[in-house]
């Protein structure tokens, strides 16, 4: 069941490849951190999301199965 929920999963994000996209990911107990980028490119097991901070373009690897678990949460705009 888990391996079909992660193959919707990898599906979803690779239709919303080029799009822009916010990244909200857990960073301790109580921190979030939101991230705007755009989903630049996706893999079997990742896929990369390119932010632009303070002047620099700075590239976030995560895996499908940080969606499946609940540490990020990705939300097209």
């Amino acid at each position: 069941m888990s391996e079909e929920k992660l193959n919707t999963i990898k599906n979803e994000i690779s239709v919303s490849k080029g799009q822009n996209v916010i990244i909200s990911s857990r960073t301790g107990r109580r921190g979030v951190m939101h991230k705007k980028g755009i989903l630049e490119n996706t893999y079997p097991d990742v896929f990369i999301v390119s932010v632009e901070e303070d002047g620099y373009c700075k590239k976030y690897c995560y895996a499908y199965a940080d969606i499946l678990t609940h540490a990020i949460d990705i939300s097209v705009v």
